[in-house]
């Protein structure tokens, strides 16, 4: 037997001076990749020709059969009866879906109790029960307009995901038909002061402040583009000692804090919480 070894280097590569019986390709070789075609091709439904040159677009076909499962498809209901379809082009077989197939579709109608599936894709037609863990589903758990997928069994169909809402298919941001991430609830707090953004543009920010003898000028963390509300509250220890508070903005970056002693007009210092909404944006 020869000794092959000093031939082959150890990333696999063949030395250009090895001997013929290394370089020839082996019967599998050529054997292995037909016999993958054509498994291809019959596990897409066909009866292979390839080998009688009858029918050279079986292949083309087998692709587009096995990628069915890649895409949506149409859902059409009639009562709790839901029928799947995918267009297959004009190719009169009946292709065959492997275990664990994934379908994605879009529920036509809200189901109010048990759910029986029918694929449809060229020849093929399946009709079985689906199931949720195992079990019937129940009235609701399809809703009209949303997203679900269901993975195929020889002996079963399975909701996969009981929805998928449709915030699965849009994308992050702020503006319409977009769902915002926490990337748009900026919050900040140091302290008794801070602020939280809003994806709708509007802003909280509060802290606290000792008005001396009856007004003083606050600073907010960071600039509204429009102040739309003020509140100061005073902090007191009994109901004797609270004081009549306002408030009035000055600019986008300040506003002015008032407080009154009980039953006097002269000017009180006291030590205040204050809560600001405006917009950012």
């Amino acid at each position: 037997m020869k000794n092959f070894g000093t031939f082959i280097a150890t990333n696999g590569d063949i030395a250009d001076n090895a001997p013929e019986e290394l370089t020839r390709p082996t019967d599998q070789a050529f054997n292995n990749p037909i016999k993958e075609l054509l498994n291809t091709i019959t596990n897409s439904g066909q009866t292979p020709t390839v080998l009688t040159n009858d029918d050279l677009t079986q292949l083309s076909k087998a692709v587009n059969i096995h990628s069915m499962t890649a895409q949506t498809w149409d859902c059409t209901n009639s009562g709790n009866n839901y029928t799947l379809t995918r267009f297959l082009g004009d190719y009169d077989i009946s292709p065959s879906l492997y275990a664990g197939a994934k379908i994605l579709f879009k529920a036509s109608a809200k189901n109010t109790g048990d759910v029986n599936i029918t694929i449809s894709a060229g020849a093929l037609t399946i009709n079985k029960q689906l199931l949720f863990n195992g079990l019937p589903l129940i009235g609701g758990e399809l809703k009209n307009g949303e997203w679900y997928e269901i993975v195929y069994y020889a002996d079963s169909i399975n909701l996969l995901t009981p929805n998928l809402g449709t915030a699965a298919f849009i994308n992050i941001g702020s503006g319409a038909d977009q769902v915002p991430d926490m990337s748009f609830f900026e919050a900040i707090v140091s302290g008794q002061t801070g602020y939280q953004k809003l994806p709708s543009g509007f802003m909280m920010q509060w802290g606290s402040v000792t008005i001396n003898n009856g007004l003083s000028i606050v600073t907010f963390p960071i600039a509204f583009k429009e102040v739309r509300s003020i509140s100061v509250t005073s902090t007191v220890s009994d109901a004797s000692a609270c004081c009549a508070t306002g408030a009035q903005a000055v600019s986008e970056t300040q506003f002015r804090a008032y407080a009154r002693a009980p039953n006097s007009t002269a000017g009180a210092t006291i030590t205040a919480s204050w809560l600001v909404i405006g917009s950012y944006k």
